[in-house]
């Protein structure tokens, strides 16, 4: 089936339907912009509704928070495993742990306190 652009026109214009489908884009956009701190929070970026709840970011970020330290920990045992003693490569693990732990626990502090 071709269609034929001759009969295309301005005319063609007045259908509802038409001028919704060109307009449309432009009023989301504009409801967007101004409802744009409400949007974020409950839309994610392809338009769909999310169900994030306090509770549920949280033990994300915990999630990440305890693997990060367990990572960080495993990284100073490959690095010092073998060349020094066990108890200098424990002292350091715990040493480094605890550096990344209260780096974690101040972005946590400032994430909270700019919210």
């Amino acid at each position: 089936m071709l269609v034929q652009m001759e009969n295309f026109s301005l005319a063609s214009m007045q259908n509802p339907l038409l001028q919704w489908t060109i307009s449309a884009p432009l009023a989301i956009q504009q409801h967007y912009q101004t409802n744009r701190r409400r949007h974020c929070e409950a839309v994610d970026c392809n338009g769909r509704q999310t169900h994030d709840t306090p509770m549920r970011k949280i033990i994300v970020y915990a999630i990440g928070a305890t693997a990060s330290l367990f990572i960080l920990g495993y990284t100073v045992h490959m690095f010092l495993g073998g060349l020094v003693s066990t108890s200098a490569e424990q002292t350091a693990i715990a040493v480094v742990v605890a550096i990344g732990a209260a780096v974690i626990g101040w972005m946590t502090w400032d994430i909270a306190r700019r919210k």
